[in-house]
């Protein structure tokens, strides 16, 4: 029987593992740059949904307290597929796509709402346990004298638009999935030559 001597497994385990990492690398560089690219994609459509949302609320008379924002957040919701929250400087929802009035606890702790306070725009990414699914949310300052022709300029709430994080994590599996099955059969096919 021909025996496979001691140094050249040792050089044969390097060079896979040495393949291995370097494929790892590609995925983690490759997975990574998608990602960003996707996020920052989709903050951006979240901030223009949520400024025209914004401009609406300033053409309306009562702003946050129209009577007509429940119905108008709703259909928005459901064409857009985003959950879209108004919340009150003092962190109570006031109105969402999903709920309509109903009360759903207190937001103003939220992360998105806290940077929206503190640097004009918030952005956070977690896990909602109310959801049960990963989501992106995005907060913008309601200041009516600001964004509209009339008011004051301090903030009286907060525009949230939501999505879920679910398809741009799902596109990242599969693309992760095809680096690795795409390095497997360029390394064999290498083998083979």
């Amino acid at each position: 029987m021909n025996k496979i001597p001691k140094a050249l497994r040792k050089f044969l385990l390097g060079y896979l593992l040495l393949h291995f990492l370097a494929a790892a690398l590609l995925v983690w560089i490759l997975t990574s740059l998608v990602r960003e690219r996707m996020i920052a994609d989709a903050r951006l459509r979240m901030t223009a949904m949520s400024q025209i949302l914004i401009e609406h609320i300033g053409d309306l008379d009562q702003g946050f307290q129209d009577e007509t924002l429940p119905q108008h957040l709703k259909t928005l919701g459901m064409k857009t597929g985003y959950r879209y929250t108004l919340i009150t400087a003092d962190g109570i929802v006031t109105c969402d796509s999903d709920t309509g009035t109903e009360d759903i606890g207190f937001h103003g702790d939220r992360p998105e709402v806290m940077d929206a306070e503190r640097l004009r725009l918030g952005f956070s990414e977690r896990y909602s346990k109310t959801l049960e699914k990963p989501m992106m949310y995005l907060a913008l300052p309601y200041e009516p004298g600001r964004n509209a022709s009339r008011g004051s300029d301090r903030t009286t709430g907060y525009v949230r638009v939501a999505i879920p994080a679910v398809s741009i994590n799902d596109a990242i599996g599969s693309l992760q999935a095809y680096v690795w099955i795409f390095t497997f059969f360029v390394k064999i096919g290498r083998a083979h030559v």
